[in-house]
């Protein structure tokens, strides 16, 4: 809103350092997590009821400066990308919200999307290639496989479009590979194993139970997260109402609050299978958050567990994983 009244206004002192500034302030706010776009250091709510705004219609702004102002060109799709990415059932958090979210696509659509898309896009990388054909302007996807050579030299990318309009591309690399140290693309997690019950301390019998502490790290604000965590193989849920999930020994421990604010993580669903613990967030505010489930050992052996993963169910490639030590229990 300042920007805009200083661009407004030609008579207000030192105009142009000011509108300097601002806009070196609203570049830093921005924060791009894969599609995803928030601003950091967002009002809190008593703030935001008396500017009568909204996380989504202060983002709105940001998008209308992106579609006028030259210094926002290189962003001004991935925000159009990140505004779409904070609908939530199909709407954005407010009337007004909804209102300019409408006007600015409109301003959007005309500025850069001004001819209809049709023929064909080629995308390449080394000597792999596939051809994408419009179909009425609706988008879709191709996937190449890993070029063969990328291990001796790095493979460049190139799109080339023969046809009319302009198309908005999104690339995303995917590739499998042994997971040796946390990943962290936006979320991070921590895994903390303690005994409830254990025959010999410091070592995992058949019967023994456990309580397993995840503690998730949400960098932004971002609708229905979803937190996975594997269960050695045999090994059962307390606290299901089953025969031998003890509801007593699933009472689980009061939380110790640091220096740092830690929040019980907002569980909308659980599932317990044999496989493993989930668990859904309906919306998760960017802070720290733990959640904690309990398991009776049933089976002896050396388990080697898959990572313990976090990610946004919407935008997948926004993500945490850490792996998990291999799980020993004896007889």
């Amino acid at each position: 809103a300042w920007f805009q009244l200083l661009k407004r206004e030609a008579n207000i002192p030192n105009r142009e350092a000011l509108m300097k500034e601002a806009d070196n302030i609203l570049h830093t706010r921005v924060n791009f997590q894969s599609s995803l776009m928030n601003l950091q250091g967002t009002l809190d709510w008593e703030g935001a009821w008396h500017l009568l705004t909204s996380p989504d219609q202060e983002a709105m702004g940001v998008f209308a400066l992106a579609i006028d102002e030259s210094s926002w060109s290189d962003d001004v799709g991935k925000i159009a990308r990140g505004v779409v990415a904070r609908l939530r059932l199909g709407h954005w958090d407010t009337t007004m919200a909804n209102a300019w979210g409408m006007t600015q696509f409109r301003r959007f659509s005309a500025k850069f999307e001004k001819e209809k898309i049709s023929g064909e896009t080629k995308v390449s990388a080394g000597e792999l290639s596939e051809v994408f054909k419009w179909q009425a302007g609706e988008g879709g996807q191709k996937t190449l496989p890993w070029p063969s050579d990328s291990s001796k030299h790095e493979v460049p990318v190139k799109f080339t479009h023969a046809g009319t309009g302009r198309p908005w591309i999104t690339l995303e690399t995917l590739s499998a590979s042994v997971l040796k140290a946390p990943l962290n693309m936006g979320y991070e997690i921590s895994r903390k194993i303690t005994p409830v019950s254990q025959k010999i301390s410091d070592v995992w019998h058949v019967g023994d139970v456990a309580n397993v502490e995840l503690t998730i790290v949400a960098k932004v604000d971002q609708a229905w997260v979803v937190v996975r965590d594997p269960i050695p193989a045999g090994a059962s849920h307390l606290g299901t109402g089953l025969d031998g999930a003890s509801r007593l020994l699933d009472r689980l421990p009061k939380q110790k609050r640091g220096t740092q604010l830690v929040q019980d993580w907002p569980t909308e669903y659980e599932e317990k299978s044999q496989a493993d613990f989930v668990s859904y967030a309906a919306y998760l505010p960017h802070g720290t958050y733990r959640v904690n489930y309990r398991v009776r050992l049933n089976s002896a052996g050396t388990f080697k567990l898959p990572p313990a993963h976090v990610e946004a169910m919407y935008s997948p490639e926004t993500f945490g994983e850490v792996p998990d030590a291999d799980w020993k229990v004896a007889q």
